[in-house]
């Protein structure tokens, strides 16, 4: 695993989530009414943050609404996990009377949390739009929380320090994780009354093409399902096939113009019909039929 990837694993929602379940747990434990009112912020105010990101994501996996000037297909939710709540853990890890130290403590967890943004990046999982509007939201929320909290915020040193070294150790083991990306999908493609959602690449444009997993009508055959392959190398004599698509992704026609890419030669037509468009595509792709 690669550093990258290792930090990338610190915004795992699989690691995060509990850590913020534990935020919430400790303050409610508190016996003052304003412990437990710092319970309800906290709740609030990161439970704001993960409906953005999820109602982000839904919008582009279910009706392709995103950016793509921006290459924006809904908020980093890593970016917003570790925005979120590392800031919040340390500021947990200090007593209030030390006001100095807090503040360093909160840099250093916002500092963290850029530099899961920035893997993200790295690992080209995300677009720049992504991870800032991500990070935004979760600083948002950490900040409010912190603000907003009633003084003396009740810390937690050791609960804190068990968490941080729990992580340190999840962090590498990438069983340690949950299919909510697999999930989003589903409930997308579900809520939209698609088949497949839209993934990175594909937009939605009223009466175009778009580039979606969808079926696919051999010349004289029936229907049956096709699965688009991964983007082939610039250059490839592969053909591109499009057709025009209604709002919810149906096909509304079973005809199919062959286009070759710009680099080859006439090639003969595919009696097989791939709805991708050159316009909504970055490279050449490849058709597979199971």
């Amino acid at each position: 695993m690669s550093a990258w990837h290792l930090v990338s694993r610190v915004g795992e929602s699989s690691l995060l989530m509990p850590c913020a379940l534990a935020v919430f747990a400790w303050l409610q434990a508190g016996r003052t009414p304003p412990d437990r009112g710092n319970a309800a912020r906290w709740a609030l105010t990161f439970g704001v943050a993960v409906a953005l990101v999820v109602a982000s994501k839904l919008a582009y996996m279910g009706w392709g609404i995103g950016s793509r000037a921006l290459d924006f297909t809904g908020l980093s939710g890593h970016s917003m996990m570790a925005a979120a709540v590392l800031p919040v853990l340390a500021c947990l890890l200090v007593p209030a009377r030390h006001r100095a130290l807090a503040a360093a403590a909160v840099a250093v967890g916002a500092a963290l949390a850029v530099v899961v943004g920035l893997s993200r990046l790295a690992l080209h999982l995300h677009s720049p739009a992504e991870v800032v509007a991500g990070l935004g939201v979760g600083f948002a929320a950490s900040a409010a929380f912190i603000a907003w909290s009633a003084r003396p915020l009740r810390a937690a040193p050791w609960m804190v320090a068990g968490i941080l070294a729990t992580l340190a150790l999840a962090a590498p083991l990438p069983a340690v994780s949950l299919p909510t990306h697999g999930v989003l999908e589903r409930i997308a493609s579900h809520l939209a009354g698609r088949d497949q959602p839209y993934r990175r690449g594909e937009w939605r444009e009223a009466g175009s093409a778009v580039c979606a997993t969808i079926q696919t009508r051999p010349r004289g055959g029936t229907t049956i399902p096709h699965r688009e392959a991964e983007a082939a190398p610039r250059g490839d004599p592969s053909c591109q096939l499009c057709a025009p698509s209604s709002p919810d992704g149906k096909v509304l026609s079973s005809t199919c113009t062959v286009s070759p890419t710009p680099s080859s030669s006439a090639l003969p037509a595919s009696p097989w019909a791939s709805w991708c468009s050159p316009t909504a595509c970055k490279a050449p792709r490849r058709s597979t039929v199971s």
